[in-house]
């Protein structure tokens, strides 16, 4: 608002007459206003309502944003004291050279409030006034942020979704009273629970599942999972067990070829498992390929407390328990081959000329012994064949 001068000549005397805003003065001259400010002053002269009026209002940005001016936007001059006032209010008396800017909310701007360090400024911030109330509510948001389901919190893991300016320019809640975090879960910041190395996280509401980049590694803790509030940690979590990517593995025992020796017709099915730190029991399930085939040692391979808890390390397949008859038996073919078939532990022999037959027609396997059970040939003769070890075709 511009003042203008009048002067007036009379009788050698120089009588300079300036327009104020309002009896009390000029706003400028009061109080420090930014070029953006604009203001409507109303001068309520022979009415005698005491109080003249100022309205202080503000642009838009360059995003079409309705701004709105710090600490006061209603200004009164007190007619017969000629101070500056707000009446009914303690709350709005700001002091000479007061700097009033226009900003995003009448509390400032969101960015410039102190909410910790550690998180609130890289939140997302969306302002929206309400003119019925006269406030200002600013939405909290983190789902910008990478690898963060974006939770609001504050230190001591409560939620916030609002900052709120209220008529009174007072924020709710108070700045430096709480600091603010952007966490991958309800359960709050991964890096200030658990310790966080290479791994790669995916969080939700329920907690986060951990990856790693390469596909020859696996990560120490698969899973963390956020229950009402808390994480539910095992295994050394919260003892600061590193979560990073190590080398790939059958068990948290370690690989099960570097424990047993298995042969190459076993195959080996191990259970999943969450950490390589955990102790509670992760089975293996060893099996022949071939159907026909027995499995030799043990079918379950368990790891308990970071150790196989197994005696037995040696695992194959064979047409018995006690092994194939050809590794016991030596098996001469004379003048037509000898076959055989097992099943159920028990072994038949036969030759492939139909004019021709074996020694013996079939051998037992005792299971209980793991050993074929003894051959004796002419056992009701004068002179019996006992520990017979050759199978021959006559």
């Amino acid at each position: 608002m511009f003042k203008s001068l009048y002067i007036i000549f009379c009788l050698d005397l120089v009588v300079q007459c300036e327009v104020l805003d309002v009896t009390c003065g000029n706003l400028g001259d009061f109080y420090s206003l930014s070029k953006e400010i604009t203001y409507d002053c109303t001068y309520y002269g022979d009415e005698r309502v005491n109080w003249d009026v100022c309205i202080l209002q503000c642009p838009v940005d360059e995003n079409n944003d309705q701004l709105y001016p710090t600490h006061i936007d209603t200004i009164y001059c007190d007619q017969d004291s000629g101070e500056w006032e707000t009446p009914g209010s303690t709350n709005y008396q700001i002091s000479s050279g007061t700097q009033i800017d226009c900003a995003e909310t009448k509390c400032g701007y969101s960015n410039e409030w102190n909410f910790g360090m550690d998180g609130y400024q890289e939140m997302d911030r969306t302002c929206v006034y309400d003119a019925v109330s006269d406030m200002s509510i600013c939405h909290l948001d983190c789902t910008l942020l990478s690898n963060s389901a974006g939770f609001v919190l504050d230190t001591a893991g409560n939620s916030f979704s609002n900052i709120v300016c209220g008529s009174d320019r007072e924020l709710t809640p108070p700045e430096d009273t709480v600091n603010l975090v952007c966490a991958e879960t309800p359960c709050g910041k991964l890096n200030l629970n658990v310790a966080i190395e290479d791994v790669i996280p995916s969080c939700d509401a329920d907690g986060c599942d951990f990856s790693c980049a390469d596909d020859a590694k696996i990560p120490s803790y698969k899973r963390l999972d956020c229950n009402k509030g808390n994480y539910d940690f095992k295994w050394g979590m919260d003892e600061l067990n590193p979560f990073k990517c190590v080398t790939d593995r059958d068990t948290p025992c370690g690989d099960i070829s570097s424990y047993f020796l298995i042969e190459d017709d076993v195959s080996v099915t191990c259970d999943t498992f969450e950490s390589i730190y955990q102790t509670n029991s992760v089975d293996c399930i060893a099996s022949c390929k071939s159907e026909d085939a027995v499995l030799i040692g043990d079918s379950e391979l368990k790891c308990k407390n970071g150790n196989f808890q197994n005696s037995n390390k040696n695992i194959g397949c064979a047409a018995t328990v006690c092994g194939e008859p050809s590794g016991h038996y030596n098996i001469k073919n004379l003048g037509t081959e000898i076959r055989y078939t097992c099943e159920n532990n028990a072994c038949h022999f036969a030759c492939t000329d139909p004019t021709h037959a074996p020694l013996i027609s079939s051998v037992t396997c005792n299971k209980g012994t793991g050993k074929f059970n003894q051959i004796t040939l002419f056992s009701k003769s004068e002179y019996p064949l006992g520990k017979l070890l050759i199978i021959r075709s006559v």
